[in-house]
């Protein structure tokens, strides 16, 4: 580092969590608030200040992870950095938090259900929810007064990484040799889009740049566009269609299996980096560095909702891995995952056989199957492992046990809090919350024996006896310190509850958006006059009982989360392994 202090990178990872972004938000509020307070506090020369340095140096996310990374991007360095108010507690009026406005205060359940998406007679359906607002909401979140006042902690450039699931797909072939002539053709359709974000707009090949002294750059909306697109939920809300040039794709590298030779020296390693251009069909193989490629996109949870592995390429560098010893850890992963243990396995089975539950069951599959990654996941949770560090929702219970369903966002498979803000005020406080305790407890590192870290060597005795603490026998130190407001115990926020009169007022907007998407695709897709007319007649006797079937449904899982006024939040059967105990 300039200043010669030692420094420790991190590389932030915020997968898929739909109206789940609002703790994450709240992690991220809370996590800006500690480095900006060590910042101010280190700029102060005090001597009781821990004297090392931190680098966010890659942010990642898909879906709401990606949204929440867009935020924090424009809020990181804009001109030098945006102003940003810490949300403590709930307040009236505008709070100068981007985070906040644009999780808790503006995306709501009535927007959701509106019908500007569809003002227009030959607008088409693209989605069940109008996503009309969070076109306004990215815009706002983008304009950000700038402070003039730099943040050291973010890397010049900042790589920002958003997973897409690219519809379109990219075409691939493997040719074989002589002896056995063929062509194997396969397309990717687990797909990113890069950005770096730096002071002189300076790119990376491959990544769109991003200079914070200039929003008329079009790459700024380029990154909110490609935030929209990692977020948007297949069906629930528009796909959108993103540009680049095809020759980007030239640039990739895949992991690529070999046999490595000891006589060369060196690390032994089993798989190498290598460029795989894809296999453009001749007009774009011509000039692909010029031509446009378009592509429709969908949710990246639905391919890659923790984009761990795009992440812990750019923060290992050329070094090709991150040491993971206590002693040797210099940078780590840092994932911020909503929903780590949402599959529970069902004892008992009772399978549907009927096309719509197969088609159901397909869905819940991909879904479940893209968040499998044992061999990243794992590492978060090994205790003697410090280059990957996850957390994850925890709250505890009246009786001082673990909540089955810490967030209020867990009810409606993840929708749950787009019915109301009181729902999202929870569930941004909770990330703040389990934010605090996260970074004063376990995203540490040990500060004495045998595994000392060299990172605190330059800590004076009052810094350390101050943060210092002892777990099973080992003395540990904080990466990041908290320093000032930051230490301040942030309380368990209130359970929230949705009572009959709220159940009531929601039956009556999705009533209307139904007869709107109803009528619509009606129209949309029956031409014949006689035959579109008898379509509306069933509709019309069907709606009710359609309605009637959505709002069970979400009382249901109101009642089942403890959501619903007058039941109660369950336990959890077991503490997952991968739910860390933040409270």
């Amino acid at each position: 580092m300039p200043d010669g202090r030692p420094n420790f990178d991190i590389g932030l990872v915020m997968a898929g969590a739909i109206s789940a972004g609002a703790y994450t938000a709240g992690v991220m509020d809370f996590l800006i608030q500690a480095l900006d307070s060590w910042q101010r506090a280190k700029e102060d020369g005090r001597a009781d200040v821990p004297a090392h340095n931190v680098t966010i140096k890659v942010m990642a996310g898909a879906s709401a992870g990606a949204i929440t990374a867009a935020i924090a991007t424009a809020i990181a360095t804009a001109a030098f950095g945006g102003d940003i108010t810490p949300v403590t507690e709930r307040r009236p009026g505008s709070i100068g938090n981007t985070l906040y406005e644009s999780w808790v205060r503006r995306i709501d359940i009535a927007e959701l259900l509106g019908g500007r998406d569809l003002a227009e007679s030959s607008a088409p359906v693209r989605s069940a929810l109008d996503a009309s607002e969070l076109d306004a909401i990215a815009q706002k979140a983008i304009e950000i007064a700038p402070t003039g006042r730099g943040r050291a902690y973010i890397a010049d450039p900042l790589h920002v990484i958003l997973s897409v699931a690219n519809l379109r797909g990219v075409p691939y072939a493997i040719r074989s040799g002589a002896r056995q002539a063929f062509e194997y053709e396969m397309s990717a359709h687990a797909d990113h889009v890069a950005f770096t974000a730096s002071g002189n707009g300076r790119s990376v090949p491959g990544a769109f740049a991003l200079d914070w002294l200039d929003y008329r750059n079009p790459n700024w909306p380029l990154l909110r566009e490609a935030a929209l697109a990692s977020g948007a939920f297949p069906m629930g809300l528009k796909p959108r269609l993103l540009h680049r040039p095809a020759g980007d794709y030239d640039l990739r590298t895949w992991d690529v299996p070999f046999a490595p030779d000891p006589a060369a020296g060196g690390p032994l390693r089993c798989a190498e980096e290598r460029v795989m251009p894809p296999a453009w069909p001749p007009r774009i193989a011509a000039s692909p560095a010029t031509t446009d490629y378009a592509y429709l996109c969908v949710d990246g949870g639905l391919m890659n909702n923790e984009p761990l592995e795009l992440a812990r390429r750019i923060l290992a560098g050329p070094a090709g891995r991150n040491p993971r010893s206590g002693r040797a850890a210099t940078r780590a992963i840092l994932m911020i995952d909503p929903f780590p243990n949402v599959a529970p396995f069902s004892e008992d089975y009772a399978p549907k056989d009927d096309i719509l539950a197969v088609f159901k069951g397909m869905f819940g599959a991909l879904k479940n199957q893209a968040r499998f990654k044992p061999d990243e996941l794992v590492l978060a949770a090994e205790e003697d492992v410090y280059s990957c560090f996850m957390i994850a929702p925890r709250r505890k219970l009246a009786d001082g046990s673990p909540s089955a369903f810490p967030m209020a966002s867990n009810a409606l498979g993840g929708f749950g809090g787009f019915l109301t803000e009181a729902f999202r005020e929870h569930d941004f406080q909770l990330g703040r919350r389990n934010g605090q305790r996260f970074l004063q407890r376990h995203f540490c590192l040990p500060a004495a024996g045998a595994d000392r870290n060299p990172l605190f060597d330059q800590w004076s005795a009052t810094a350390r006896s101050h943060h210092q603490f002892t777990e099973d026998g080992v003395t540990f130190l904080p990466i990041v310190p908290l320093i000032d407001g930051a230490a301040t115990p942030i309380p368990s926020p209130a359970w929230p509850a949705f009572g009959e009169a709220d159940l009531e007022s929601l039956r009556g907007r999705v009533a209307k958006r139904v007869e709107l998407v109803t009528g619509r695709l009606t129209d949309q897709y029956v031409k014949n006059w006689a035959a579109r007319t008898l379509v509306r007649g069933v509709l019309l006797m069907k709606r009710g009982s359609l309605v009637d079937d959505i709002m069970e449904t979400i009382r249901k899982s109101l009642a089942d989360t403890g959501l619903l006024a007058g039941t109660v939040a369950p336990r959890a059967r077991i503490d997952d392994f991968i739910t860390v105990p933040h409270e």
